[in-house]
């Protein structure tokens, strides 16, 4: 959960000796916006999302941070992280909710 305006960052952890190629993708509603970059996966509409840097650690783990700055009530939804090199490929799935940032109103 990320608070509205605040940063939040999803991460993407790979294990694997060869390096990957790693992208996020978001779900969207297809009914709302149905961007040229939009792709059908199991029934669910998702576009391509800006890729992040990729980190190498130890023991041939791979991590692609997805850093969202100023979040709104728009970046909410199912994020799919991607990876892929000559072996195969692997996927996995977060939700990111949005709560919203509270007001305070100084008592009399």
């Amino acid at each position: 959960m990320v608070t509205e305006g605040d940063t939040g960052t999803l991460h993407c952890h790979v294990t694997s000796k060869t390096r990957p190629a790693i992208q996020w993708f978001k779900k969207v509603d297809d009914t709302l916006y149905n961007p040229p970059t939009a792709f059908d996966l199991n029934g669910q509409l998702f576009t391509v999302l800006k890729s992040g840097r990729m980190e190498e650690g130890p023991a041939n783990v791979y991590s692609s941070p997805l850093v969202l700055e100023s979040v709104t009530e728009a970046d909410e939804g199912l994020y799919a992280c991607f990876a892929s090199n000559r072996f195969g490929f692997n996927q996995q799935f977060t939700n990111l909710y949005i709560t919203s940032a509270l007001s305070t109103t100084p008592m009399p």
